[in-house]
């Protein structure tokens, strides 16, 4: 048997809900957005050897990470891709030409007491000892 106290809730549910039957409830929703601005700095700038001999890049992501590393000496290949190849240079002479653009000389060992000397102008190699480009 039920209370008569919870029965008149029930009918004043009932009534309730037929009163708001007709009403409609509308949400809006507020997305949150940060207009905070803020800065990534990304470079184009290919890692390039030191005075030292050895790979040195003062950014994050290197751009030539994003390809595939080099597999033979060739024309076009960058300084570091000569030092993964060929190990770090007896010698390096790293210059500015007149029109800005880096030069750069590695010296290896040779047979016999010769050198080999490799010539890369914006981070390119350009010239190489004969008989050492392979195919």
């Amino acid at each position: 048997m039920k209370s008569v106290g919870s029965r008149r809730i029930a009918i004043g549910l009932a009534i309730m809900a037929g009163g708001f039957g007709g009403c409609q409830v509308e949400g809006t929703a507020t997305g949150v957005v940060n207009n905070s601005t803020g800065t990534f700095r990304a470079s184009n700038v290919e890692a390039v050897i030191g005075p030292d001999g050895q790979c040195e890049a003062d950014v994050n992501l290197d751009p030539s990470t994003l390809r595939p590393p080099a597999t033979a000496v060739r024309p076009g290949i960058t300084e570091c891709d000569l030092v993964r190849l060929q190990g770090r240079p007896q010698d390096v002479v790293v210059a500015d030409l007149p029109d800005g653009r880096r030069s750069v000389e590695m010296f290896y060992p040779g047979n016999g007491g010769t050198t080999r000397g490799y010539v890369f102008i914006a981070n390119r190699l350009v010239s190489t000892p004969p008989g050492t480009l392979q195919e």
